[in-house]
């Protein structure tokens, strides 16, 4: 049986990766006592005295027409507990399967550490600046590589009419917090039965961590969307591996090619008929794990509506580096939105402003005026860019000073959180970049000032945030 122990080297990796995100908890004199926190922890863990502390708050990140998702903000210590958790069941029980992607094996680790160090900071920028998800993925390079993967998946399907003509979409409702605690338990102690210890103090974790909201009450359902999210990512693909099984069998009996990343579920068949059996089959089975497809989600478009729905047509120009199709990519976009067609427009819009900053050549009145249609169409995308997207929105245009003065106003217009923590990060991490612009220190200390005026009523950026960017323009 194995047993479970912080390692001080995993711990101050997690304590550095929560420093880096837009919610910074880790204070200097934390460091300065992980030897003995760490060690506290242990001597808990050892005698069965360890419980979960309360979370330090939530932070809001709009999903649309106000309707938000909130992200617990965990404390240091229970990261650290979670990660090392997380990471030891994730690489014994997490299984490769064919058309699955969304988890990982990986977990910064001494073992693993030279896959990490091996890559340049410009590398390891490049892999964030891609990442189509609100997140702070701690495996940049493991997230990049599986969802590469996804992404050329789904791309070959598309140009291959070896399944049919048809592409059914879908995902899970309210994933996270429709996760079943007791069949997660299970399934942990099934497929990792060496891993008691580490199953005991998950679930005492995943019962009691969300006190702030549940009470003292034991939870049974949910596990939480935290900031750096590949703890919580991985549990949860894992928790679907028995589902992925079997509507793989019910699939290949149909001739339909199940393809899943995270939550999102594809479907490609030769008919709708075939399609629709599948979704059935499907949510009955996801029905055993207490979950539930969104209806609203689901939908069955032709291979072609797909194609162009996820923008692959565009994507594939970026990772040719073909310039023409590039453009002419944006503006089929911009005609098919005007048209009312379907496009994922957060896909299309990060993808266009990561490309345009690396690339000054492309950047041409048409697909800046793409870049400024976008955000202000759609604020649900523009509100969950991270603060390598929000640089790259701002420094694409001659007037970044101006552009820098719309963003802060449309992050200081926004109730939730999150837009205004990212804004935080962005001044925190580049104000040499954005002074090498013309946006001065004054001017950063100004947009930090109207920041604070409209959050007081939010702990976690008057706490952690706002006092960060003002550390960080001293």
């Amino acid at each position: 049986m194995t047993s479970f122990k912080l390692s001080k080297y995993l711990s101050r990796r997690v304590w550095e990766k929560l420093n880096e995100t837009a919610v910074p908890v880790v204070s200097d004199d934390d460091f300065h006592n992980l030897s003995v926190t760490i060690d506290i922890l242990n001597k808990n863990i050892s005698t069965n005295q360890y419980f979960p502390d309360n979370t330090l708050g939530y932070l809001g990140l709009n999903k649309r027409l106000g309707v938000s998702r909130f992200l617990p903000i965990l404390n240091h210590t229970d990261t650290a507990v979670y990660y090392h958790l997380c990471g030891k069941i994730g690489d014994r029980a997490i299984k490769d399967i064919d058309g699955v992607f969304g988890g990982w094996r990986f977990v910064p680790t001494p073992a693993t550490k030279f896959f990490n160090d091996s890559m340049t900071k410009d590398q390891k920028v490049d892999l964030i600046y891609d990442n189509e998800y609100f997140n702070e993925t701690f495996s940049a390079a493991s997230w990049f590589q599986n969802y590469s993967s996804f992404t050329d998946c789904i791309a070959n399907l598309t140009e291959t009419s070896s399944y049919g003509n048809y592409v059914g979409i879908t995902d899970i409702a309210n994933f996270y917090d429709s996760i079943d605690v007791d069949r997660l338990i299970t399934k942990v102690k099934r497929d990792a039965p060496d891993l008691k210890a580490h199953a005991d103090i998950l679930e005492i974790y995943l019962r009691h961590w969300n006190r702030r909201l549940a009470g003292y009450q034991r939870s049974n359902k949910g596990i939480p969307q935290e900031i750096i999210s590949d703890g919580s990512r991985n549990l949860s693909h894992f928790y679907l591996h028995d589902f992925d099984g079997s509507i793989i069998d019910i699939c290949e009996r149909n001739h339909v090619k199940y393809v899943r990343w995270a939550d999102d579920i594809l479907f490609f068949g030769a008919s709708t008929q075939r399609i629709e059996a599948c979704l059935y089959e499907a949510s009955k089975l996801l029905l055993l794990d207490g979950l539930n497809l969104s209806a609203p989600k689901t939908e069955i478009m032709s291979r072609a509506e797909f194609r162009d729905y996820r923008c692959l047509p565009l994507l594939k120009a970026i990772s040719e580096r073909n310039d023409g199709e590039f453009l002419r990519q944006i503006d089929l976009l911009r005609r098919r939105e005007l048209r009312g067609g379907r496009v994922k427009v957060d896909t299309a819009l990060r993808a266009t402003i990561s490309h345009l900053r690396k690339h000054s050549r492309l950047r041409t009145r048409s697909s800046l005026r793409y870049v400024e249609d976008g955000i202000r169409n759609h604020p649900e995308v523009f509100s969950t860019l991270n603060e390598r997207l929000l640089l790259a929105s701002i420094v694409i245009f001659d007037d970044a000073q101006g552009k820098m003065n719309e963003v802060k106003s449309m992050v200081n217009r926004k109730s939730m959180a999150a837009p205004k923590a990212y804004f935080l990060k962005l001044i925190r991490e580049h104000h040499s970049t954005l002074s090498r612009r013309g946006i001065g220190r004054a001017d950063l200390q100004g947009m930090i000032a109207d920041i604070k005026r409209s959050s007081r009523e939010s702990e976690i950026l008057c706490q952690y945030c706002i006092p960060a960017a003002e550390k960080a323009l001293r």
